[in-house]
């Protein structure tokens, strides 16, 4: 069913039984050694399908509800038929592949994801979606270009350039080489967007100063800000000086060191 263009998106309580379900389930295969396992959701009348490790299934299904709860709750920065959309710190492909059902074939989605054991995840989960409407870059947006040091986090979502950071989620399991390209590079070679999402664990408010000009070409922007390294203020601030003047901020009551920004022109 659809309103104003825009398909009913599901809402939280919609996934929290079965995503508590397979929370459950994927533990106890974890357990028994089975190292992945295909869990299958609703999103905008169409069935997704992810690859979810079951070493840290609990906390990747609440990342699946975070993002598809979380994320698209604001009519102005919901992807569209048709629509240009770029994720920025794609994880296992959750908001890539949400994203790609909303635009379909007639847009298009490219996804950045800096860790290797993680971005080949993601590819697959592409694959198995059946995505040729969307691209996918082995590399970290970052101030500068270059190659920098990546901590990996045994639960890898919170991978991040700032040790403190992934200390603060999680434990460092390595710490990887990786490749960088400034945000302004990036948005330069897209060119035009509807729809920016930024998750990229700290580094918000120094990716956005270093992009501002590029950043005019965007319509919306969503950004995961991550408040025990940045201040969302000035997110906020930076987003209105890029040209956004309307944004909203949400804070989740189950992850208040978790802000959402949600800014559109």
């Amino acid at each position: 069913m659809k309103k104003d263009g825009i398909t009913d998106l599901p809402t939280c309580k919609d996934y929290d039984l079965k995503l508590r379900f397979y929370g459950y389930l994927l533990g106890v295969l974890s357990r028994m050694g089975v190292e992945l396992y295909r869990v299958t959701v609703e999103f905008a009348g169409k069935d997704l399908a992810f690859l979810v490790p079951t070493l840290y299934a609990e906390r990747a299904l609440y990342n699946l509800e975070h993002v598809l709860c979380d994320y698209y709750q604001v009519p102005g920065v919901v992807p569209r038929p048709g629509n240009r959309v770029l994720d920025v710190g794609g994880f296992l492909g959750f908001y890539t592949v949400a994203s790609a059902a909303l635009v379909d074939p007639g847009g298009v989605v490219y996804s950045v994801e800096p860790v290797e054991k993680i971005f080949s995840l993601l590819y697959e989960n592409i694959r198995l979606n059946r995505l040729s409407h969307v691209y996918a870059y082995p590399i970290a947006v970052c101030p500068e270009s270059g190659f920098k040091k990546l901590y990996v986090g045994d639960y890898p979502a919170v991978s991040s350039l700032l040790r403190e950071h992934v200390e603060h989620y999680a434990s460092v399991e390595s710490v990887i080489e990786v490749k960088c390209i400034k945000m302004s590079n990036l948005l330069g070679y897209i060119g035009v967007l509807d729809v920016l999402k930024l998750d990229i664990e700290g580094l918000e408010v120094d990716v956005l100063k270093e992009a501002l000009g590029e950043l005019r070409r965007t319509r919306a922007i969503v950004v995961e800000v991550h408040t025990n390294v940045v201040d969302s203020g000035e997110v906020v601030r930076l987003l209105n000086e890029a040209g956004f003047n309307k944004t909203v901020v949400y804070v989740p009551a189950d992850a208040p060191n978790q802000v959402i920004a949600y800014a559109t022109r």
